[in-house]
């Protein structure tokens, strides 16, 4: 379990598993299911949710945050392959990473500076600058 980072961490397997030619389509999802009342108790004795259901994050009206939840999956192929079957092409991932924070303050506080160093890596594998506007990604 990676929590936040589960989806992405699918993702990068099986981007993974398709350039090491481990299979030929892969299949990544992920979900956030909200499957027990415990969180939402707690939460709401730390006035944490948003009374209005609304989160609104850097905004004056900001009034906590509200949970919601979702299922999502995307098929993968290697471009070659999508390209020779005439698949529709939504997007292409150059490259993906992952990484262990390591020791942070606290167990779901992620590392600043290990984040940044993941994405400068992953940038440099793929010999994008991401200070040029037209090397930027679509999609974060």
């Amino acid at each position: 379990d990676t929590a936040c980072s589960a989806s992405l961490t699918a993702l990068h397997l099986a981007a993974e598993a398709l350039q090491n030619g481990d299979c030929s389509l892969a299949v990544a999802a992920g979900s956030s299911l909200i499957l027990s009342p415990d969180p939402y108790i707690g939460e709401s004795q730390m006035q944490m949710l948003s009374p209005t259901g609304r989160s609104r994050m850097r905004d004056e009206g900001a009034d906590g945050y509200a949970r919601g939840e979702g299922v999502a999956a995307l098929v993968l192929k290697r471009l070659s392959d999508a390209v020779a079957d005439g698949d529709p092409i939504e997007c292409i991932i150059r490259s993906t990473g992952i990484s262990c924070d390591g020791r942070t303050k606290a167990l779901t506080m992620p590392n600043g500076e290990a984040q940044l160093e993941l994405i400068r890596s992953t940038y440099a594998r793929t010999g994008l600058d991401p200070l040029r506007p037209e090397d930027r990604c679509q999609y974060f």
